[in-house]
């Protein structure tokens, strides 16, 4: 019967000591070194860069009240906590990369020994625990979670939910809800609820870990089998879980009005389940499962996308990647029966934890119960491969228990490959990071049927000035799917470049019509600027007031809008209405010199000669001297005092 229920964890009376996680940990820094100065790409510059909560402390408060993709408040995503975390890596190192890396580092290495604890207390065994434990620090897989920015939401959930169920294996009993235990699993659940959404899997984990806990004190002590205990004890704490996830989830309502984007709402280049069928979002759901489990077997190679059309939605059970998930579903199923058989009943009960752990896990970014913004991802795979890794070292010790001393050895060297081979997969993996335009030529390989690959590329050589294989992959990009607002805009920006500006024009044009709300405004900017090239000074005024209708503080739309009022004849021409924009603009940038610059070719058009020439002379008195409009600004001020008669500048915005 081992030690007596009052003094023993229910599985574990092994100890871990200090050596192993210190290895992990430097495991972990080595093998991502040489990520550390990485520029911040993708979604980082969105959730990072882009985002002032992420820079300004001042702002702080509207971490807690809006959505974490800023702008966007009618997208109910809420992670509090991440953005805080962004927050705080600015704060110590301001806008380095490595600042933000390194953090990312240390939460993987933080979560990598939480794997081990966990390990120790679950498999009763220090070594299969660290074999688990570093086969998650190395495996590939994990690249995307640790090197970009964003997922540290991915790390610290699974952190904070390994650690939960850390403290409720080391219960005596399924009764043991100590005062101390009992506030510490509600403190984690509610900090992961607030980190990202995928940790509402806390409500079924802690259900499941009590089923599980009864199930193996039973196959200990019979007498656990005749009595019921206290319900209070055994089911208060997964109560308050409860009362936690449906605070969190009336919290999110509050916030945004409702608790998910309904799927329609998504769009199809993010997810094309978001129409589908419930049935097809199962079999899909399959289907994907079986290419994790691929990934988790063999990370190679790697792609950051997936998104439409790189992965079609399964319509049937005979479709090729449903049948492959089916038959990792059925390998699963065979071996834990075996284990069952062949291993101790304690043997079985670890086998059916993990993939308990692994289903709970994976079903909230499986589509199936719940479309959310994407259909598959690297990264979300990071919380359900803890089952994976805890599955792998409890195997590999148990056959080298049951073998001899050649079998042992040969065990050892294939777990030493495995865990080299996925060490240099990851730093590898690591140097396709290094630039945006790296990370696409690779990822575009291995994903060519995605539109984002192949427009992220375009926008990657379209930062290197190299238009012409920019507007190729863009046409390659809009010929997957052409229904993204975004890459209308861009085919836009790269046909303006080229001097194309009727075929840019009416790239604009169809970008707005695709974009909803605040999103119209910069491509609503950009016709406007191409009608002015076309002189087409009507349409150019109707395509700045639709950005001033959803901005009307833009700055670029009111100085333009005033230059074309001013400078148009009729029936554009509207000198008030001209003054009425520049002021405003003026307004909300006393000093710039574009603005002002503007204002003087107004109060020219007007006949405010006098006041034409105070503007001059204040932004001579405020602008620098670098600036290209200073020269012309000072030639201008010397032409309107030396000639009666005012006249405009031919110079456009």
């Amino acid at each position: 019967m081992g030690h007596p229920a009052h003094k023993s964890p229910i599985l574990s009376s092994v100890r871990p000591d200090l050596l192993a996680p210190g290895s992990l940990v430097l495991v972990c820094l080595a093998i991502y070194a040489n990520s550390l100065h990485n520029p911040l790409l993708r979604d980082d510059k969105t959730a990072v860069v882009n985002d002032p909560r992420a820079k300004d402390p001042s702002r702080w408060k509207d971490i807690f009240t809006q959505s974490y993709w800023h702008g966007l408040n009618d997208d109910p995503i809420y992670r509090p906590l991440t953005t805080l975390s962004f927050l705080l890596s600015h704060v110590m190192t301001g806008d380095r990369p490595w600042g933000y890396r390194i953090v990312n580092v240390i939460l993987h290495a933080a979560v990598c020994v939480a794997v081990y604890l966990l390990g120790v207390r679950l498999l009763r065994d220090r070594l299969a625990a660290w074999i688990a434990a570093m086969l998650f620090a190395v495996h590939a897989v994990h690249t995307e979670a640790v090197t970009a920015i964003v997922g540290r939401a991915d790390m610290g959930v699974t952190l904070l939910l390994v650690i939960m169920l850390w403290l409720l294996l080391g219960r005596t009993t399924p009764d043991d809800c100590r005062g101390w235990r009992w506030a510490g699993v509600l403190l984690l659940a509610v900090l992961a609820l607030f980190v990202k959404e995928t940790a509402f899997v806390v409500f079924p984990l802690v259900v499941g870990q009590q089923i599980w806990q009864e199930r193996i004190e039973r196959l200990r002590s019979k007498r656990a089998a005749r009595r019921r205990g206290n319900p209070l004890k055994r089911w208060g704490l997964v109560a308050s879980v409860g009362a936690a996830c449906v605070g969190a989830l009336a919290l999110r309502y509050g916030l945004f009005g409702r608790l998910s984007r309904p799927g329609k709402f998504i769009p199809v280049m993010d997810n094309v389940l978001g129409g589908a069928e419930p049935i097809e979002r199962v079999l899909t759901a399959i289907g994907l499962l079986g290419k994790y489990l691929g990934l988790l077997a063999w990370p190679h190679p790697l792609c950051c996308d997936y998104s439409h059309a790189q992965i079609p939605v399964a319509r049937a059970v005979t479709d090729p990647p449903v049948l492959v998930g089916l038959a990792w579903l059925a390998g699963i199923g065979v071996a834990i029966w075996m284990i069952k058989r062949w291993a101790s009943a304690e043997g079985g009960g670890v086998a059916v934890w993990c993939l308990g752990f692994l289903v709970i896990t994976y079903s909230i970014i499986s589509n199936a119960v719940l479309v959310i913004g994407t259909i598959f991802g690297e990264r979300l795979i990071y919380a359900p491969s803890v089952a994976w890794c805890l599955g792998f070292g409890a195997l590999a010790v148990g056959l080298g228990r049951r073998t001899g001393r050649w079998g042992r050895l040969g065990i050892a060297s294939v777990c030493a490959a495995i865990l080299v081979t996925n060490a240099i997969l990851t730093v590898r993996r690591n140097t396709d990071w290094r630039d945006r335009l790296t990370l696409w030529t690779h990822d575009v390989r291995i994903s060519p049927e995605s539109n984002r690959c192949w427009s992220c590329l375009s926008k990657a050589y379209h930062a290197e000035g190299r238009l012409d294989e920019a507007l190729e992959h863009m046409d390659r990009a809009l010929a997957i799917y052409d229904g993204y607002w975004d890459d209308h805009r861009v085919r836009g920006e790269l046909l303006a470049g080229k001097g194309r500006f009727e075929q840019a024009a009416s790239a604009y044009y169809r970008s707005c019509e695709l974009a909803r709300g605040r999103l119209r405004i910069r491509p609503a900017v950009r016709l406007g600027q191409c009608y002015m090239k076309l002189d087409k000074p009507e349409m150019a005024a109707q395509a700045y007031q639709v950005a001033l209708k959803y901005d009307p503080n833009h700055l670029l739309a009111l100085n333009n809008l005033a230059y074309v009022l001013a400078t148009s004849g009729p029936p554009v021409r509207d000198l008030n209405a001209a003054a009425e924009h520049i002021q405003h603009a003026l307004e909300l940038a006393p000093n710039g010199l574009t603005l002002l610059d503007t204002a003087v070719d107004v109060y020219v058009a007007r006949g405010e000669r006098d006041r034409a020439i105070r503007t001059i002379q204040h932004a001579l008195t405020v602008g620098n001297r670098r600036h290209p409009l200073y020269k012309q600004l000072r030639k201008r001020l010397k032409k309107l005092t030396a000639t009666a008669p005012a006249t405009t500048s031919t110079t456009r915005p």
